[in-house]
């Protein structure tokens, strides 16, 4: 509950006000602060009072002796803070190109590897489902555009259930090679590294070892 009486400058010194029953439930019209402050629930129209709002307060019941103006934030700048922090700006990655020569034996080494048969979604674009995300293989000439696939230069990353499984299936495609077998690595992933026959590099990491340095 607020005081009755707060000090001000001289020239502007609010009148005082003598305590009674029904100051908490009616406070006088000409009181320096809203009159919804004085609820018991410390409300100003159904909004909780900003942490700055009260601070200043106890500041001022501790010294009442004090002089001069503090600010009291409007019920417009509570609620513009509590919009801004509950429409927080996010993004998620869903779709990543892997680009190819020949979408139709794109088609078939991922398909393998994979062990799904994806989706055409034209002539020279396939889907993969991995996980939240698609693996996009894109054939550009396939797609009437007038340049050629050149490979991605860093490696794509793929957590896996089964790791021994999925170096099988790459090591035994034809046109894919193993870089480096199955290992540890000094950061703790178990993992392996090969290429497509388009020359994309590629990871394969046991899901159950995978680093994300505490993002996900």
């Amino acid at each position: 509950m607020l005081p009755q009486h707060l000090d001000c400058h001289p020239r502007h010194r609010a009148p005082k006000f003598a305590k009674s029953e029904g100051a908490i439930a009616e406070p006088p019209k000409d009181h320096r602060l809203p009159a919804t402050l004085n609820h018991l629930d410390g409300r100003v129209n159904g909004t909780l009072v900003s942490f700055d709002m009260a601070c200043a307060l106890f500041a001022h019941a501790q010294h009442p002796k004090r002089t001069g103006y503090f600010k009291v934030p409007t019920c417009e700048r509570v609620l513009t803070n509590i919009h801004c922090c509950s429409h927080m700006a996010s993004a998620r990655l869903f779709r990543v190109i892997v680009p190819v020569s020949s979408i139709e034996d794109a088609t078939v080494f991922y398909s393998a590897v994979l062990e799904q048969p994806g989706i055409r979604v034209s002539p020279g674009r396939h889907y993969f489902g991995c996980g939240s995300a698609i693996l996009a293989c894109f054939d550009p000439r396939a797609d009437g555009d007038g340049w050629d696939a050149r490979p991605n230069p860093e490696y794509l990353y793929f957590a896996v259930d089964d790791l021994d499984e999925y170096y099988r299936r790459v090591s035994g495609q034809p046109n894919g090679s193993i870089l480096r077998p199955i290992e540890t690595q000094p950061w703790g992933e178990r993992s392996f590294y090969c290429t497509d026959l388009f020359g994309n590099k590629l990871c394969f990491v046991d899901e159950r070892t995978i680093f994300t340095g505490g993002l996900i």
